[in-house]
Formats: structure tokens, sequence, C-alpha cells
């Protein structure tokens, strides 16, 4: 049996004892609180105190960890009505249930949560959140949660609500209430309206990834780009003697893409065949074909149009009269200009 004798006015007759031997490496012991209970170092984790796993509803005690398992059923854990300057409260999911029946850490005592009167709902598998008291402005706020904890969920029960703090990335976020995200530097990022349903963005932006990551879902929007590219006028024998090439545009919204492009005062001696535009920056499907509007000068043909035959990356100009191709004159001077959409 190990002791801790204490050279005070308690006398050395008095004594702390631990249930099981300490062994041979240094531990610290922290003084029973009012509950009688005494920690070791071991047991604290973040500065918080573990609880038993609790399953139900409980009221938490100042600077308590509370580990939970809603495998049964959702439940509250009541925040403490009268918490001092600095007081935490944490909430462990340890059987990864909350997302399936969450959590919620409600306030008591006319405190708020984050601003809110009801509470902190914790809905993610695996979260790990952790409140702090705010005694001036009587208010529990969210704390960071840590690198190792396995998701970062928090739902809003009440009114409107700021969210400062969510960590890692890959977590789910659910509003029921107006709520502003803001930038890490403080700024104001992002807005849901719970009413209407609209998102606004602050500096009016969405970025997709450079690469495509597809998406089956019909409702889904999975990539935008904007850009240019360089377009080549030849011919479908030989092209120009010259090369004739003009940066030209495009913009695809998921599998929707448009092009513009022009050729303004140029030569083509040296070219035989019909008409072609090359170099677009996609394939168009292999289901359909596309047709745009074209305008040209020297070609010999009024009236145009910009066609793209299935699983083809150029442009085909055809009289919109006869339909029939349209030849290359091998001149100075011309001019052709084409807008088309097509679908990859």
């Amino acid at each position: 049996m190990s002791k801790i004798a204490f050279n005070s006015t308690i006398g050395d007759t008095n004594t702390i004892t631990v249930s099981s031997p300490v062994g041979t490496a240094n531990r610290s012991l922290i003084l029973p609180d009012k509950n009688g209970t005494l920690a070791v170092t071991s047991d604290i984790v973040s500065g918080l105190r573990p609880t038993s796993i609790k399953t139900s509803g409980y009221t938490a005690l100042t600077n308590e960890l509370v580990r939970v398992d809603s495998t049964s059923a959702p439940f509250t854990v009541t925040l403490p009505s009268g918490p001092s300057d600095g007081d935490m409260v944490g909430v462990l999911d340890v059987v990864n249930q909350c997302a399936n029946n969450a959590v919620l850490m409600a306030s008591a005592g006319g405190k708020t949560v984050e601003g809110d009167a009801t509470g902190l709902s914790v809905n993610i598998a695996g979260a790990y959140v952790v409140l702090m008291y705010n005694s001036v402005m009587t208010n529990w706020k969210l704390q960071a949660t840590p690198n190792n904890s396995s998701g970062s969920g928090l739902a809003r029960s009440g009114a409107n609500t700021d969210i400062t703090s969510l960590a890692p990335s890959g977590g789910t976020l659910t509003v029921t209430g107006n709520t502003l995200i803001k930038t890490s530097t403080g700024g104001d990022g992002l807005t849901f309206n719970a009413t209407s349903g609209v998102l606004s963005l602050a500096n009016g932006q969405i970025q997709f990834p450079a690469t495509q990551v597809p998406s089956a879902g019909v409702n889904v929007l999975d990539d935008y780009e904007e850009g240019t590219f360089i377009a080549t006028l030849t011919a479908s024998i030989t092209g120009p003697t010259a090369p004739v090439t003009s940066t030209a545009y495009y913009t695809k919204i998921g599998r929707l893409v448009a092009i513009a492009c022009a050729f303004y005062a140029v030569s083509t001696v040296g070219s035989s065949g019909n008409v072609l535009i090359t170099g677009l920056p996609f394939t168009n499907s292999a289901l359909m074909y596309a047709t745009g509007s074209c305008g040209t000068i020297a070609l010999g043909t009024a009236v145009s149009t910009a066609y793209i035959t299935k699983s083809e990356s150029q442009i085909r100009l055809y009289n919109s009269v006869t339909l029939d191709a349209i030849p290359m004159v091998a001149t100075t001077g011309v001019y052709v200009q084409c807008g088309i959409t097509y679908f990859v």
C-alpha cells in the first residue's frame, strides 16, 4: 500500500492512500475535490476530469469531460448553472453514436452557449467538444476541438449564432438558425439564412478544385472553370502556309462548356479543304452534336453555322442554307468569329 504523508498540521499519522501500488515512476496527485474524489494525472484529459460513461441525462460539474454513449437514444448534458470564469466542460462521444443520436449541451442558470439560450447539439460520430465559460458575457464559448478529434459537428439550436472555430476539416455543420461562419482573420465569410435557405458569400467566390471530382448527382454542381485556349484556323486537307492562331475563351460549368473565338484579317494562303477550327479545351460528348453561331468574311458564304461532331474537339463550318461544309478560300483579309456551347 502506497501512502502520502503531510508535513503540516495534519500530522504524520494522517495519510492519503492509493488503492494500488504507484510503481517506480513518479506520479502527481491532485487533492480531493468537494466530492472527496482523488485524481491522478493519468486521469486528466486536457485539464478536464473524465466522468463515467453517461447514457442518459446528466448535469455536468465544472471542468468535467463528460464521456457519452447515445447508442440507445439522444439525451441532454446540462451545463453547470453557476460556473466561474474560465470553467470548462467537455463532451466526448466514446462510441461514435452522436451522428445517430445527438447529445445536447444545454445551457442553465440563464447562461448562453455561443449566444444561444438553448445550447449546442453535438451530432457527429466521435465528436470532442469543449466549452469555456466567460463570466463577463455570461456565455459558454466554443473552444477549437483538438486535432485528434475524429470529427467536428455542431448544431445550433436557437436563433442567430456566429460560428468562429470548427476543427478539423471534414465534419458536418447543421444549422437551424441564421448562421455566420467567420474567416480565420475574423472577417465575415459565409452566411446561411435559415428562412430563405440562401447562402451568401462575403467575398462572392466559390473555389472548385483544379481537377474535377465528378458527381453522378443530378442536382450537384461539381465543377466550374474559366480560361483561355489557343484556337487554330486551318483546313481539312492542308493548313495555311503561315499557321493562323488566336487566343480564345471558355467557361465550363459542370458538363456545359461555352467558347468564343475570333480571327481578324488573317491570311489563309496555302490552305485547301474545308474550314476547321481546332484546339478546343474539352472534347464534345459522344451523345450529341453541338451547333452555334458563326460569322465569316471572305469565305464566300453569307450564312454559316458552327458545328461540333460527337467525340471531337474541333469546329466545322457549314452553310446554314445548303448544309454543305464550307470550303476554305486561300486568300487574305479573312474574318471568322464563332460562339458555341456544348456538353462534355
